[in-house]
Order: structure tokens, then sequence, then C-alpha cells
């Protein structure tokens, strides 16, 4: 899938979820996991980062020691982001555009972008983290093209 300069790249699960982009969204990230996008830029380029993400769990504040941004092996520093819950089942969750800053920068060619929920100590009874409903990644203004090769194995009819 190749766009100029935007994308919209959906995350996917095995469960229907109604307020999220496309019906589907990783969820139960209760315990250490990364996700990580190949993403091919055209050219040398900043974009805005775009997290579509949701909770399960209450309202929580998100900052690099519990959920982790990379891209290309640099760590973002973006300080916080506050997700808060919206829906009281599993059927209504809701995710929001959450507006990175700063703004990444992307390389020539094919740019690795990773999000890890980290250990942390916020999270209760059995969970070893606190993870957000993560709906999907958007890359705007890049001012080029940018592209993705979907993987699709996983999604059933």
């Amino acid at each position: 899938t190749t766009t100029n300069g935007n994308i919209h790249h959906p995350t996917h699960t095995q469960r229907a979820r109604t307020g999220m982009s496309n019906g589907y969204a990783l969820g139960y990230l209760n315990k250490p996991e990364t996700v990580t996008f190949h993403i091919n830029s055209a050219a040398a380029a900043s974009a805005a980062l775009v997290l579509g993400l949701g909770s399960e769990v209450g309202d929580f504040t998100y900052d690099p020691s519990m959920f982790s941004i990379t891209v290309n092996g640099s760590e973002v520093d973006y300080g916080a982001i506050s997700v808060k819950q919206t829906g009281s089942s599993e059927g209504d969750y809701e995710s929001r555009a959450c507006t990175v800053s700063p703004a990444v920068d992307l390389i020539e060619g094919e740019n690795v972008i990773s999000f890890s929920i980290k250990e942390s100590p916020k999270a209760t009874g059995t969970f070893s983290a606190v993870g957000c409903l993560f709906d999907y990644i958007e890359l705007t203004g890049a001012g080029c093209d940018l592209s993705w090769r979907p993987r699709t194995a996983n999604i059933t009819a």
C-alpha cells in the first residue's frame, strides 16, 4: 500500500470492537509486548505520528517508562500520553487519536517503528504491565510517498 505522505495502518486482533477504526484493535496488553511496523519512505522526511489508542483498564497516562516508542532504533521522548477509557465492555470500547510530539524523523528506505509495553509497578493482580488498546498508527505530513506491505495472513473473514 502506498500513499502520498500519509498512512493509516490498523492493528488487528481476533475480536471485533465496534469503536475501533476497522473494527479491530490489539488488546489484553497486560504483559510486556512489542509491536513493530516497517514503513518505507521515498525520501528522508519528518512526519507527525498519530496513534489510535483506547483503554479497557480505566484512564491512564503513559510515559516512556510504561510505553516506549522507537523509530529506527532511537527512542522518542514524547513526554506523556493520556488515554481515557471510553466504553464499558469489550464490544463498545473506543480509540482516540493521540498525536505524539515531537514529530518523528524518517529515513529514505525502510523505517522500523516499534511500540513496547513495559513492566510497570502500576499493574495490578496478575498483570505485569498496563497496556492500552492499540487501534492504529498514522503518519501524516511527510511530503513523500510512504508504503508498507500489509501482513494479512492472520485475518479471517
